[in-house]
Formats: C-alpha cells, structure tokens, sequence
C-alpha cells in the first residue's frame, strides 16, 4: 500500500486490453507517465479519457498532440497527488 509501481503493458487493439509485460516498485517519482488509446473526447470540456482514468487538458499550454481524438494513441505526463488512506 503506498508504493509507486511502474506497469509496461501492450495494447490488444483486437480485444481492446492491455497485457501486463513487467512490474517494478519506484521510488523519487515526480511525475506519472500514461499512454493509451482515447476515448470519450470532449472538446467543449477539454477532457478524455485514457481507460478508466479522465484526463483535462484545460489548462494546458502546450499544442495538444496532432490528430487528437478518439482512438488516438496519446502519451500523457500527470503531476502526483498524494493519496488519502484510510481517511487520513
């Protein structure tokens, strides 16, 4: 509980899942990385989703990655939040 985990995966377009290729514990993390296919692209909200996670890019300032949109493949860079455990 508590630990930062990096997860190499490959994507199966053909049953839309990942496969787990190798897990390892990491530590000094300053950022997350996530890549994945997009899906429920809102433009009007600035949002999508990768999975299961929902990602907003209204305050980005960068160019958003040519060819945005749903399906695309798309890298991601998140800042940590630490997480409450057990209401702590």
């Amino acid at each position: 509980m508590g630990d930062v985990i990096e997860v190499d995966a490959l994507f199966d377009a053909a049953t839309g899942r990942y496969g787990t290729t190798r897990v390892e514990r990491k530590s000094g993390v300053t950022a997350f990385a996530l890549r994945g296919p997009v899906s429920r692209l809102g433009h009007a909200a600035k949002t999508f989703d990768i999975d299961t996670e929902r990602i907003s890019y209204a305050t980005f300032a960068g160019a958003l990655p040519a060819g945005l949109g749903n399906g695309a493949l798309v890298p991601v860079r998140l800042q940590p939040r630490i997480a409450q455990v057990g209401g702590a």
